[in-house]
């Protein structure tokens, strides 16, 4: 007599993401900052613009607005001043009626740059608000 087989051990349950945590669609929309400021240029109003314009367009998806800062100043500085770009972005959004619970807020500080050069050039790109689509 032998015993039957153990049976096959369960695998472990995935949990379930939420918006924070989910990995989204990047949007093509931009928004650049100058040199240690949070205020929206009128020259970037048309990128937060055009994300409002494909919110409205699909209703039933979030986003995520990842804000950014250049190398210059403490990383405790950079990530302030990233999470208030992304917050200035953030309420644009809402003025121009996206539901505020559809939106997702990130201070990334200076630990995604684009390039790391250490030219202004360099610099002014990584001074900037990103956008990704979270499907629901």
């Amino acid at each position: 007599d032998e015993a039957p087989p153990p049976p096959p051990e369960k695998p472990p349950e995935t949990p379930t993401p939420n918006a924070s945590d989910a990995r989204g669609t990047p949007m093509d929309a931009v928004v650049h900052f100058n040199y240690r400021s949070h205020r929206i240029l009128g020259s970037e109003e048309a990128a937060i613009q055009s994300v409002c314009d494909e919110l409205s367009k699909r209703s039933g998806v979030r986003v995520r607005v990842h804000g950014h800062a250049d190398e210059a100043g403490s990383p405790g500085y950079n990530h302030e001043l990233s999470a208030e770009r992304a917050g200035n972005v953030a309420r644009w959004l809402v003025r121009c009626g996206v539901d505020g619970s559809r939106i997702v807020v990130q201070a990334d500080g200076e630990n995604l740059p684009l390039c790391q050069d250490h030219t202004a050039d360099c610099a002014a790109r990584n001074r900037r608000v990103e956008f990704e689509l979270l499907e629901e």
